[in-house]
């Protein structure tokens, strides 16, 4: 996090912001929030990649602005749509799953079960670092898939589904962490990128599971 104040001979118009600085490593999925306090009556915050890197303080008039709820929300769902390594996990749960009952079953124990993790390292109470986190996750989607596919009975899916699902959410917390929450929008952000979380894994799931039973119900 990096604070800046700009000492002015009178209260501006308004103000350009431009940066180059997480783009030299040729990255393109760096992002960065900007919060600028004194403009106007609230904080403002815009969000900066390698396709936008320039943001004017205040918006143009009629120009539309982007809350920190939808913010947060479009961060969760292409945080997991990006993500191999929760898509992969996401799979290796189908191998276990056998009707809607039991995939339901499983994503709601997931939700839960990382929901719960992400909060309360968002919150501060629980934090690991990445190397003990990211092989974690590795080894969830391993432990998961050889237990589905050496299964004689496909049966209780959610179990592997909550008890790894606290490991994802702490991979999920990793990226809160890097950008941060802003402390008057940090209920109404966690929740949004949770949110997003889930909409990216349905927006993942249901066409695989469609597509499944398309061709489950054409075989002979």
């Amino acid at each position: 996090v990096t604070r800046a104040t700009l000492a002015l001979p009178r209260a501006p118009q308004s103000l350009q912001i431009g940066t180059e600085l997480f783009f030299h490593d040729g990255n393109p999925e760096h992002k960065m929030f900007v919060r600028i306090r004194g403009l106007t009556a609230e904080p403002d915050t815009r969000w900066l990649d390698a396709d936008r890197r320039t943001a004017r303080f205040p918006r143009a008039a009629g120009t539309a602005s982007e809350g920190p709820f939808a913010t947060y929300l479009r961060l969760g769902w292409e945080h997991v749509l990006a993500g191999y390594d929760h898509l992969a996990f996401l799979l290796a749960l189908l191998f276990g799953v056998a009707g809607w009952r039991a995939l339901v079953g499983a994503v709601t124990a997931f939700t839960l079960a990382h929901s719960l993790t992400l909060g309360m390292a968002a919150a501060g109470w629980l934090t690991l670092p990445p190397r003990i986190v990211e092989p974690c996750i590795a080894l969830s989607i391993l432990v998961t898939l050889l237990v589905h596919l050496g299964a004689r009975r496909r049966a209780r899916p959610w179990l592997l589904a909550g008890g790894f699902g606290f490991v994802h959410g702490l991979g999920f917390a990793g990226v809160l962490g890097e950008l941060g929450l802003p402390a008057d929008a940090f209920a109404t952000g966690l929740l949004a990128f949770n949110l997003g979380v889930e909409a990216g894994q349905l927006t993942f799931l249901l066409p695989v599971v469609l597509l499944l039973q398309v061709f489950a119900a054409g075989r002979p």
